[in-house]
């Protein structure tokens, strides 16, 4: 269960993430970076969402995942 708001959800509803929700990215040479959920248009099914490098804009679902690495020890990202 994501964890972000004290009813165990993040931000509004998108798509099938929430806004503010961390998820993984594919970056444009086909590896994967961390980046959060900022915006979901519904219309084009596609999402706004920033990574360390900056916004990424009308990012289609197959381009990202909510299988994100936890550091074991203090349950934070591991890379973000």
């Amino acid at each position: 269960m994501p964890v972000g708001t004290e009813d165990g959800t993040f931000g509004h509803p998108a798509g099938d993430f929430h806004v503010g929700q961390l998820v993984q990215v594919t970056r444009s040479d086909g590896s994967w970076t961390y980046g959060k959920v900022m915006a979901y248009d519904d219309l084009g099914d596609t999402y706004s969402v920033m990574t360390r490098a900056g916004a990424k804009h009308l990012v289609e679902r197959e381009s990202l995942t909510d299988d994100v690495v936890v550091n074991p020890s203090d349950g934070s990202c591991a890379q973000q």
